[in-house]
C-alpha cells in the first residue's frame, strides 16, 4: 500500500508509522458519511498492510481533531432508516478499528466532541494538547452517544456526567478520569507521539496485536474468561520464534 490521499483523509506510510490525517480543517473535520466511510476504507487496507506497525490518527489544523457528527447531515436526514444507517457507520468504523492488529495512537489537538471523543476513545493510546477539549455533546441535541462505552471506561456515575451534562471538559480532566494518557504543550505533539510509535514499532507486532485483543476482550466479559483468554494468547505468543529468540537474548545479556 502506498500512501493514500482521498477526498476527506490522507494517509502515508513512513518506517512502519501510518499516519491517517482527517482533512475537512473547514469543517472542524466533522464526520459526515463521507468521512466515516473513507476512514473504514483506509483502516481496512492498514489491517492487510503487515509493514505498518503503529498508526497516528489525527486532525487537519489546529482547531479540532473531529468536532463530531456532522449536524448538517443529520438535519437532511428522512425517516428512522437514514438515521440508523448513518449511525451504523459509526459504530462500524468503531468496531474496525478496535479489530485492527496494529495500535492506534490519537494525536489530538483542538476539539474531540461527539463522535470525535468516541473516535478518539476508539484509538488505544490517547495523546492530547493543554488546549484539546472532550465531552458527549449528543444530549444538547437531542440524541445519545457514548452511553454505552464509557460505563465500561470509567463506570457508571462518571459516564453519566459526561454523557448526561452534555458539557466539555479539558484534556488535563480527561486524563485524570483515566480516558487520555498524557497532555503536552501543542509544540510538543508531534515529538511526543513519534516517540511513543519509535518505541512500539521495535514491539513484536503479533504480541501487541494480542494484547489488543486481550484488553478489549476483557471490556466485553467477566474477569475469569479474560484470565483464560489471556493464557491462551500469551502461550501462543510464546511458542513463536521471535518470543523465544528475545526470552534467549535477554537470557544471555552481558549486563546481569
Amino acid at each position: 500500500m502506498k500512501d493514500m490521499r482521498l477526498k476527506d483523509i490522507n494517509i502515508s506510510i513512513h518506517k512502519g508509522i501510518a499516519t491517517i490525517i482527517i482533512n475537512r480543517e473547514i469543517k472542524l473535520n466533522a464526520l459526515n458519511s463521507s468521512v466515516l466511510e473513507q476512514l473504514y476504507v483506509g483502516f481496512s487496507k492498514i489491517e492487510k498492510n503487515k509493514s505498518v506497525r503503529v498508526v497516528v490518527l489525527k486532525g487537519a489544523g489546529n482547531k479540532a481533531f473531529a468536532a463530531g457528527a456532522d449536524l448538517e447531515e443529520i438535519s437532511q436526514k428522512a425517516g428512522i432508516f437514514e438515521l440508523r444507517d448513518y449511525y451504523v457507520k459509526f459504530n462500524s468504523l468503531y468496531d474496525k478499528m478496535l479489530s485492527l492488529p496494529q495500535p492506534i495512537i490519537a494525536a489530538v489537538n483542538g476539539y474531540a466532541f461527539g463522535g470525535g471523543c468516541l473516535l478518539a476513545l476508539s484509538c488505544d493510546l490517547i495523546i492530547a494538547t493543554r488546549k484539546s477539549k472532550f465531552g458527549q455533546q449528543e444530549v444538547n441535541y437531542g440524541f445519545t452517544g457514548g452511553a454505552s462505552i464509557l460505563p465500561k471506561l470509567v463506570g457508571r456515575q462518571r459516564a453519566s456526567e459526561i454523557v448526561m451534562l452534555g458539557t466539555p471538559f479539558d484534556s488535563e480532566t480527561f486524563r485524570q478520569f483515566g480516558l487520555v494518557n498524557k497532555v503536552v504543550d501543542e509544540q510538543d505533539l508531534d515529538s511526543v507521539v513519534a516517540e511513543i510509535c519509535t518505541v512500539m514499532v521495535k514491539k513484536p507486532a503479533h504480541v501487541l496485536n494480542m494484547i489488543k485483543k486481550t484488553i478489549n476482550y476483557s471490556l466485553e466479559t467477566g474477569l475469569t474468561e479474560s484470565n483464560k483468554y489471556e493464557t491462551e494468547v500469551s502461550t501462543i505468543c510464546l511458542s513463536t520464534r521471535e518470543s523465544q529468540e528475545a526470552i534467549v537474548k535477554f537470557l544471555n545479556r552481558t549486563d546481569k
